[in-house]
């Protein structure tokens, strides 16, 4: 039986003295990076004259369900594993040189976009590179693009930020000045998720400027995702103006569902004895190809 694996683009950004290509295939950048209860490794790298593929591994070796058969009240068993190992959680990952894109397999139990840079932050901290700073902004087909330049005006843009209390307590090591907002945001008890919607008339000159939506794309790409269906989104209403009866009409602009992705096909095993890592990176090559005309496009 097969299943289907979702890919999302996300452009990288880096400021500092490396460059993505190189974090990806030199050795000293090859560490075992903890992070929320699991140990994230990327390995498996390999270069062609395009492109870089390789896997970002999470290991999840405390906090393991136990066996079970369903109907049997007494038949619980621990999974008998040797001391060290867990349970691996794949991403496949391509990077294209030329166009400086990063593909990944979305996987639950694996990394997202934030986790890759915190990741990417410890490590260059393990080598002393902590002014270098990631950023991994999400890519949008180009009709998405296209609708945004093409509004007349912006009426509103809803933020929901899921998790928003550890979002916050993070920034505060960055900025202290935002610690009463933190303590706004628990007294009100949004642990679990927030939205914030800005309207054009809430802003100063009643406008809302177009080139301000990827810097909000950018802020709530980096907020942590909490755990089940919570996902950050960001959505922007507004008015186009439609020639055929030469009025304007309302426009949404979603960035879960305008954002470009493609997926490829992957034997689902009940217990996998490996990591499928060569039917993982032709997969992705294939989702790359299917995109190259867009991505080409865009940047």
């Amino acid at each position: 039986m097969k299943k289907f694996k979702k890919v999302l683009c996300s452009v990288v950004s880096i400021n500092g003295d490396i460059s993505f290509e190189e974090f990806l295939t030199n050795k000293k950048f090859k560490k075992i990076i903890p992070y929320n209860e699991k140990e994230i490794e990327l390995s498996h790298i390999t270069v062609s004259d395009d492109f870089i593929t390789g896997l970002f591994v999470s290991t999840q070796k405390s906090d393991l369900a136990p066996i079970h058969t369903p109907g049997d009240d007494e038949d619980y068993s621990a999974v008998a594993l040797k001391n060290g190992q867990g349970f691996a959680y794949p991403n496949v990952i391509l990077y294209s040189k030329k166009h400086k894109v990063l593909l990944w397999e979305v996987n639950r139990s694996g990394v997202l976009e934030s986790t890759i840079k915190y990741y990417f932050d410890v490590v260059c901290e393990l080598n002393k590179l902590e002014d270098t700073k990631l950023e991994l902004l999400p890519l949008m087909y180009p009709d998405a693009y296209e609708r945004v330049k093409n509004l007349v005006s912006i009426n509103e843009i809803e933020v929901q930020i899921a998790n928003p209390s550890t979002f916050l307590r993070n920034q505060i090591k960055k900025d202290g000045t935002i610690g009463d907002i933190a303590k706004l945001s628990e007294g009100l008890n949004a642990s679990k998720s927030i939205k914030i919607i800005i309207k054009a008339e809430d802003v100063q000159k009643d406008k809302i400027e177009k080139k301000g939506i990827l810097s909000i794309l950018n802020f709530i790409n980096s907020a942590p995702l909490s755990p089940g269906r919570l996902k950050n989104n960001i959505i922007v209403r507004g008015l186009k103006h439609d020639t055929s009866i030469d009025t304007d009409v309302e426009e949404t602009i979603n960035y879960m569902t305008d954002r470009m992705n493609d997926k490829f096909q992957l034997e689902k095993l009940k217990i996998a004895p490996h990591l499928q890592i060569k039917e993982r990176k032709e997969g992705i090559v294939v989702a790359y190809k299917n995109l190259y005309n867009d991505i080409k496009a865009l940047v």
